[in-house]
């Protein structure tokens, strides 16, 4: 899957705006899931704020942190593109 740069900041804008959200749901930090995910509190502020990208395994950990569905997965991480 490839994305275009228009394609790509929507993502990210998605994710800036999806993640803190669902953080907050669950009552977690930003410190608790970059614990949890193993990454420092930094690292992870700067991904959830879209100024880097989550590799795979970290978005893994993000997941299953969180407890995501399947649709939100598909939303936040690949812009609905896996039911295209």
């Amino acid at each position: 899957m490839e994305f275009n740069n228009s394609k790509r900041m929507e993502l990210i804008n998605t994710m800036v705006t999806e993640l803190p959200v669902l953080r907050a749901r669950i009552g977690a930090s930003q410190a608790d899931i970059s614990e949890k995910i193993g990454i420092s509190r930094q690292t992870y502020n700067y991904k959830e704020n879209g100024k880097s990208l989550f590799n795979i395994e970290e978005t893994a950990r993000v997941v299953s942190f969180l407890n995501l569905t399947f649709d939100e997965i598909n939303e936040i991480f690949f812009d609905n593109a896996i039911l295209k």
